[in-house]
């Protein structure tokens, strides 16, 4: 969840000229994504099948709206497969 580096904005800008770079602006979800966590406890749960164990985490509201208007962040994490 992000945008785009400067210099991928820059090789866009050669195509959509209307694209504009303010290198003055900070934005809010780059700044807090790079916040230091604690780390998680180490747990000893082992899971056999999909499903059996989900770790879910919402973050948010986001100061910067996203396109459709969403202003939240889910994450859900099976813990057998990983899969996001």
């Amino acid at each position: 969840m992000g945008h785009s580096s400067e210099e991928r904005i820059k090789v866009l800008q050669t195509y959509y000229p209307h694209i504009n770079i303010d290198k003055n602006y900070i934005c809010d979800v780059c700044h807090q994504a790079k916040q230091r966590k604690l780390s998680f406890s180490l747990c000893d749960t082992r899971t056999v099948q999909s499903f059996e164990l989900l770790h879910i985490d919402i973050w948010g509201p986001c100061s910067v709206v996203s396109m459709l208007g969403h202003k939240f962040f889910l994450t859900i994490v099976d813990d057998f497969t990983r899969y996001t």
